[in-house]
């Protein structure tokens, strides 16, 4: 009786769909995590940003909408990157 090899055994057939369904699975609930953690991150930063609106505190809130910004265009590349990604697949 001879073995299948454990390559092709989670490379073909249902073990395959499987492997694809579990590696999709595992990038979305990591794409999910870094997701909520760069929102919080930049709910601190707005909340920060605001204080220095209110203080008047002109270095801080171009460092503030600098980093707002920055985060903002993040998520326009990653959404943007996601999408073509998408279309593709």
């Amino acid at each position: 009786m001879t073995n299948p090899s454990s390559k092709n055994f989670f490379t073909t057939g249902i073990f395959a769909d499987a492997k694809e369904n579990i590696e999709s699975f595992n990038f979305n609930v990591y794409m999910s995590y870094v997701l909520q953690q760069s929102l919080e991150k930049r709910d601190q930063l707005q909340k920060i940003y605001e204080k220095a609106l209110i203080e008047r505190d002109t270095e801080a809130i171009q460092e503030c909408r600098r980093e707002l910004d920055l985060f903002d265009n993040s998520f326009a590349l990653t959404a943007t990157m996601l999408e073509k990604y998408e279309t593709l697949n």
